[in-house]
């Protein structure tokens, strides 16, 4: 079992319901995050493209290969399942090896 205090915490797993609005921005400014500044880059993205974060951007393809290989193994698993069946029933019939 792991030790708690060495698994990964991500740097907004904090609970804003405790914090003041203050302590928020404060928290926000420590890790880089500088509220109420927002970029207005309207004019530098093509109509109907979101922005998006390369980090969810890289998630998303992650999962993907994720579902892919879970995909091979469910088919390979499912001829396994089907060649020992056949062999059961063989076996069962007397049908040999």
């Amino acid at each position: 079992m792991t030790d708690p205090r060495n698994r990964y915490r991500s740097p907004f797993d904090f609970n804003l319901k405790d914090m003041t609005v203050e302590e928020a921005e404060e928290r926000l400014r420590s890790m880089g995050i500088e509220p109420n500044s927002w970029v207005n880059n309207e004019e530098y993205v093509k109509t109907g493209d979101k922005a998006t974060l390369p980090t969810f951007k890289f998630y998303a393809e992650m999962l993907g290969h994720i579902r892919d290989i879970c995909k091979d193994q469910v088919k390979h698993d499912v001829q396994e399942i089907d060649t020992l069946s056949y062999q059961l029933r063989r076996l069962k019939r007397g049908g040999g090896h």
